[in-house]
């Protein structure tokens, strides 16, 4: 009370004085120096209590939500499916005495540790080139000793029994691959590209980087190319390359118990990671023949960690694992000798006369392509949900497992009816093939 008067303070114009303190004025009198206290001591309070109020709020939030995960009831399915995963240590595990050390002999790295670095690079891309050759010539050497009789078969017009010849055949193959990956191997299943992605990106697939799953992927993949299924080598070995890249790197093996004392400073989840991006980038280049479509690919579409000395790891890889399949591959065609070892086939391709007005085709096709391929891909996505559903309904996982095998039988059969007697259909005509030649001057020569 000031004068009989009831005192009103607005405390969103106080002013100051020279000094910063606030000098509360009310109504053109001045509050004594204990009301002035007693205000600050309150308004001090309430911003306490306002901060424990919205902390208390939070802290409720938080508490409910961890309840509820707790409280989540999972199927033992999903518990199966979430054993499968772990994460994957990003941070460089070196210790303080490491770093230590690293400073003290700061002089010798570069002359003595790191040409054990190059040397395992150099043993991935080896590695993975002949992977790479053997592979290819596998699938060369299937399809030669198949084509063989089928083509026997329809030289003396026994065309029903080619077809039995090729069909059997062809579901024999499928059925051992697909054996193979749905009871001894189900990670084995697909390209694995996605699993290697998940894993350069920090989620750890249990079983994905073993051998059992390298030599159960190589096996069915040569089975699935050479039945006549509609698949190809650049995806599965994509994993061949991180599995090799990994094994290889870490230069030990827990299924052989093999673990010697060389190269133990390379075994942890860094190194680990950087030789496994070398490895993919191998497969990829030896996949493609095209070492910096290899790097370049695993840096841009697989890797979220990248530095320019992993740059050029990659692309040495890449190179080395290029060139030891090509030699290979041109040394060899189906494991038979071609006598000239040490070669490579380049194609000359002469310059094409372009007009400007094909950039309109070109365009209307490019237009066509992505709508077909966003139809394909909304039609897989369909056909994938319905898989799904029908695979889910037998009660048993062993008949699940049975009906995974049955469709891919079901489904090259289908594919050797349409090779086999489509052909039929049409007259024969002599054509030139340009991948009898090894460059397009032989071609025309040849004429």
């Amino acid at each position: 009370m000031v004068n009989g008067k009831p005192a009103t303070l607005d405390v969103r114009c106080l002013p100051t004085d020279s000094t910063g303190c606030l000098t509360y004025r009310r109504d053109r009198g001045l509050m004594d120096s204990r009301s002035i206290s007693a205000l600050s001591i309150i308004s001090l309070n309430e911003q306490k209590a306002n901060k424990a109020k919205s902390k208390s709020k939070w802290h409720t939030h938080v508490q409910s939500f961890r309840s509820g995960i707790s409280q989540q009831s999972l199927t033992e399915q999903q518990k199966r499916t979430l054993r499968l995963y772990s994460s994957v240590n990003y941070t460089p595990d070196h210790s303080l005495s490491y770093l230590t050390w690293i400073g003290q002999h700061k002089s010798r790295i570069y002359s003595r540790l790191e040409w054990d670095r190059w040397f395992l690079v150099f043993l991935i891309g080896i590695c993975i080139g002949l992977a790479a050759a053997l592979l290819r010539q596998s699938i060369q050497a299937l399809g030669d000793l198949q084509w063989s009789v089928t083509k026997s078969y329809f030289k003396n017009g026994e065309i029903d029994k080619g077809f039995g010849y090729q069909a059997g055949t062809n579901c024999l193959y499928v059925a051992v691959g697909a054996v193979l990956v749905t009871f001894v191997c189900p990670l084995a299943t697909g390209g694995g590209t996605v699993e290697v992605i998940a894993f350069l990106n920090g989620i750890m697939v249990h079983g994905m980087l073993t051998i059992q799953n390298l030599v159960v992927k190589f096996i069915a993949n040569v089975l699935a190319v050479g039945s006549g299924l509609p698949a190809a080598i650049q995806a599965p070995i994509i994993t061949y390359g991180a599995i090799i890249g990994a094994g290889v790197g870490q230069f030990q093996s827990k299924a052989f118990g093999f673990s010697p004392n060389v190269f133990k400073r390379f075994r942890n989840s860094e190194d680990r990671r950087a030789f496994t991006t070398d490895g993919v980038a191998a497969g990829v280049a030896a996949g493609f023949n095209s070492p910096i479509g290899g790097m370049l690919f695993a840096m841009e579409d697989l890797s979220s960690f990248w530095s320019k000395g992993l740059s050029w790891q990659t692309f040495f890889c890449a190179v080395v694992a290029t060139a030891v399949a090509q030699i290979f591959n041109t040394t060899f065609v189906a494991f038979k000798y071609q006598g000239k070892f040490g070669s490579f086939s380049l194609e000359v391709v002469e310059p094409i006369q372009m007009h400007v007005l094909t950039l309109i085709p070109s365009m209307v096709l490019g237009a066509t392509g992505g709508l077909l391929g966003a139809f394909f891909t909304r039609l897989n996505v369909y056909i994938n949900g319905l898989r799904k559903k029908f695979f889910s309904k037998p009660s048993k996982p062993v008949f699940q497992k049975i009906l995974r095998v049955i469709e891919p039988i079901i489904i090259v059969f289908i594919m050797t009816c349409f090779t086999v007697f489509m052909p039929l259909g049409f007259k024969c005509r002599n054509v030139n093939v340009l991948s009898n030649y090894t460059s397009f001057s032989d071609c025309y020569e040849s004429r």
